[in-house]
């Protein structure tokens, strides 16, 4: 009898073998896939990549980075503007760490990690504006093809500023249509993670829908698949590009038509609105 193709339990954790706060350590055999030329797919290690650089990642120190670099990270506004202007400052276009993280990337990754509330207050959108006013280089790649703008796709809701930091690396010139090793666009990387701010910000500044990863998807082509707040944003966009009215640009209950009362958005679809509970049962 033919064997059958084996199960693959998908929903199943990835085994972590990381060392806590060992710093990011580039393993043989990262360097090994890194080494390959082109973007990397499903058939060329981009899927062991993927693994081994968040194993890696979640062994990052505070100590693998210089005192300014952890200024950055930690969003501490004096510190790093007593630096430059005491000339003390690294170049700002110095990489740090065996990941090779620009300070843009620093300053993204500490408002991903630091808690508000917790310790001393963090301004990393002061921190990020005056960098940028100092010539601070937005598009340093790290040693996978991240960028600051890539990076701040990865952050939750809860991410300090993420829509202030978002908008400050767009409107300074972040490449939008940048992409990394595995030929992924920041527009990927939100469409996959569900990040609508994100999607709904890249949509905004015009990111490109048609642009291959290395596996060749589109963004314009799998969307559909990511569920109904993904599809709202990313339809809403495409609309207005074609210089169409998307369902949502006007504000009216779905049902009754009222326009006058404050609207609410149905939370399973995230494409109705309606203004009453007996609209919404409706």
């Amino acid at each position: 009898m033919p064997r059958r193709n084996p199960r693959v339990n998908f929903t199943r954790e990835p085994q972590w073998d990381y060392v806590p706060e060992s710093g990011c350590v580039v393993t043989d055999e990262m360097r090994q896939i890194l080494a390959r030329p082109g973007f990397l797919n499903d058939q060329n290690g981009g899927k062991r990549l993927q693994y081994l650089y968040s194993n890696q990642s979640m062994g990052f120190s505070l100590q693998d980075f210089s005192p300014f670099g952890q200024a950055c990270f930690l969003g501490i506004t004096q510190v790093v503007e007593e630096a430059i202007s005491s000339g003390t400052a690294p170049p700002l276009s110095t990489k740090e760490s065996a990941f090779e993280q620009g300070y843009a990337t620093l300053i993204i990754l500490g408002a991903q990690r630091i808690q508000a509330g917790r310790g001393p207050p963090s301004h990393h959108h002061a921190v990020l504006k005056f960098l940028i006013s100092q010539s601070l280089p937005l598009d340093l790649p790290d040693v996978v093809g991240f960028t600051a703008l890539q990076h701040a796709m990865h952050g939750t809701p809860a991410m300090l500023d993420k829509e202030a930091l978002i908008r400050e690396l767009l409107e300074s010139g972040a490449s939008i249509n940048h992409q990394n090793r595995w030929g992924s666009t920041a527009l990927h990387q939100a469409v996959l993670r569900g990040d609508t701010l994100g999607i709904e910000l890249l949509m905004e500044y015009g990111a490109d829908v048609n642009i291959p990863d290395g596996n060749g998807y589109t963004v314009k082509g799998f969307y559909v698949n990511a569920g109904a707040g993904v599809n709202a944003v990313m339809e809403k966009w495409l609309l207005k590009r074609a210089g169409e009215q998307a369902p949502l640009a006007e504000k009216r209950c779905d049902k009754c038509g009222v326009t006058t009362k404050s609207l609410k958005m149905c939370a399973a679809c995230h494409t109705v609105q309606y203004c009453s509970k007996e609209c919404q049962s409706k």
